[in-house]
């Protein structure tokens, strides 16, 4: 089952394709979450950021932050605030150089400001 979890769509899907409910599914992802993601100590010299839609308790957007040279996901923010953008910049982003992004202005405020 852990593998379907991890290649299902949604865990609604795995949910369905098991006769599970999502606690199980959800719980078992999180735990293997847990040993394949490694903390983020420095950021590369380009990032890319951006925002999707997540609805999490601690905003409607998160914000998912890239190696802006081989694309691969480094991070996931739990919103898409400035202060919390300018935050995580300051403490792990002192190799960025550049930094892909739309003009959202809470972006432009945190890159310019940090």
């Amino acid at each position: 089952m852990s593998i379907r979890s991890i290649k299902g769509k949604t865990f609604k899907e795995v949910e369905e394709t098991y006769g599970s409910s999502s606690s199980p599914i959800v719980r078992r992802f999180d735990e293997l979450v847990e040993t394949q993601v490694t903390k983020v100590e420095s950021l590369p010299p380009v990032i890319a950021i951006d925002e999707y839609k997540g609805d999490t308790k601690e905003g409607k957007y998160q914000l998912i932050i890239a190696d802006g040279v081989t694309k691969q996901p480094l991070d996931i923010l739990p919103n898409c605030y400035k202060n919390a953008i300018k935050h995580y910049l300051q403490k792990h982003g002192a190799k960025v150089e550049i930094v892909i992004m739309d003009m959202r202005p809470a972006f432009k405020a945190a890159v310019q400001n940090r």
